[in-house]
């Protein structure tokens, strides 16, 4: 997840590879050419220092694509006020069916600094 510290906002993405994904998003950023246009937005004007990283979600069975796109479908529509991701592009869940699913991963809710990320390795 990359969220805007200053307004919380937030864009889910999912990933095999989160280095590859960190390098990618903060390219796109960099570039101006992000696929949201607010989120963009919002990194012209708050600057890098006002967004982080976050892995919030780490399990084996995460690998499967179809459970990792139901899990960002979740975390897109349980915060469809303050999110940067489109939101028709994700179906809509039962708060029941959310909670359930949720209930097999484990939250790990870990910032990433960007220098962390961007440096070799």
């Amino acid at each position: 997840m990359l969220e805007c510290t200053e307004n919380g906002y937030n864009y889910f993405g999912e990933t095999k590879n989160l280095k590859a994904r960190f390098l990618s998003t903060y390219s796109s950023l960099k570039r101006g050419v992000h696929a949201s246009k607010k989120c963009q937005e919002d990194w012209n004007l708050y600057g890098s220092s006002k967004f982080c990283f976050k892995v919030l979600y780490m399990n084996d069975a995460l690998i499967k694509k179809k459970i990792i796109r139901k899990m960002e479908a979740i975390l897109v529509r349980n915060n469809i006020s303050n999110v940067y991701n489109k939101i028709s592009n994700y179906p809509l869940i039962s708060l029941e069916e959310s909670t359930s699913f949720l209930n097999n991963f484990n939250l790990i809710n870990k910032v990433i600094p960007w220098p962390l990320m961007k440096g070799k390795g």
